[in-house]
């Protein structure tokens, strides 16, 4: 990501419009903890949202952010165990009722993201009271834990066809909900305008879907891919999930946010195959 980016998120100190603060008080079992996520968390969390355009959809949601905390995790991410950094679901009805303060109405939440204190002590962004701390890398890290937990949370994506000449009025009629006119599709270095103009010479236009309200219909969206790093190894990019990840590191030009860690070993496949 472009450091100017990176410079205007972490200098976000505007109102978080989209992350909600609810007044609640800290859940501590002793040796585990929940709490609203600090001030500068939050503002990081808008921060992402109104300068990374792939999240746009999220400028018209509201978010509640917690931080959790285990005696014990920290050992763990310092070990390099696997371990949740974060998780992102859609706002229950008890979660909303929970920060509706007491008005007897539920309160409006799209989505709850809890993010692993231990795993912000780990990266070098907060101490043990979450309390941000003056790190470049370890605020670098934690941007790039919200974004990834931020693309779990989607909208629904409709997309259909319309005539060359109306083009221009079906995409004004749709305003922030326009997300394309795929005009044409690069592939392979060359344009393959079939696959977004249709025999009636209909172009295909991709927009948000929304309810009869005009909302945005917001859904979870899963990872992109699902591998093993050794099957990756063994056969390279086999499949087009595989393929689409590999170009994106490629074009990735800035730092390794981890580079003294060791690399996850693959699985002894002659340990696998006698066990």
């Amino acid at each position: 990501m472009d450091d100017k980016i990176i410079n205007k998120i972490l200098q976000n100190r505007k109102s978080c419009k989209n992350i909600i603060a609810p007044d609640l008080v800290a859940i501590d079992e002793g040796k585990s903890r929940l709490v609203v996520a600090p001030g500068w968390l939050r503002g990081i969390a808008q921060g992402v949202i109104s300068e990374i355009g792939c999240h746009r959809h999220l400028r018209s949601a509201k978010i509640l952010i917690s931080v959790s905390t285990k005696t014990g995790d920290l050992q763990k991410f310092e070990a390099g165990e696997r371990m949740i950094h974060g998780k992102a679901s859609k706002a229950s009805s008890l979660s909303r009722l929970l920060t509706a303060g007491g008005k007897g109405k539920l309160a409006s939440i799209d989505f709850v993201v809890n993010i692993s204190g231990d795993a912000l002590q780990f990266y070098g962004a907060c101490d043990k009271k979450l309390n941000r701390l003056d790190s470049p890398e370890g605020l670098r890290r934690t941007i790039a834990l919200i974004d990834h937990e931020l693309s779990h949370c989607g909208a629904k994506i409709n997309g259909k066809y319309i005539p060359e000449n109306e083009v221009d009025n079906f995409v004004d009629g749709l305003g922030k909900r326009h997300i394309e006119t795929c005009r044409d599709v690069l592939k392979g270095g060359k344009v393959v305008q079939d696959e977004v103009v249709n025999d009636n010479r209909e172009i295909l236009i991709r927009y948000f879907a929304a309810d009869d309200d005009g909302n945005f219909i917001f859904k979870l969206n899963p990872h992109d891919i699902e591998e093993f790093s050794a099957v990756a190894g063994r056969h390279g990019a086999y499949n087009p999930s595989l393929s689409g990840m590999f170009d994106e590191l490629k074009e990735y030009k800035g730092p390794t946010l981890f580079p003294d860690l060791p690399k996850d070993k693959p699985a002894d496949d002659k340990s696998v195959e006698a066990a």
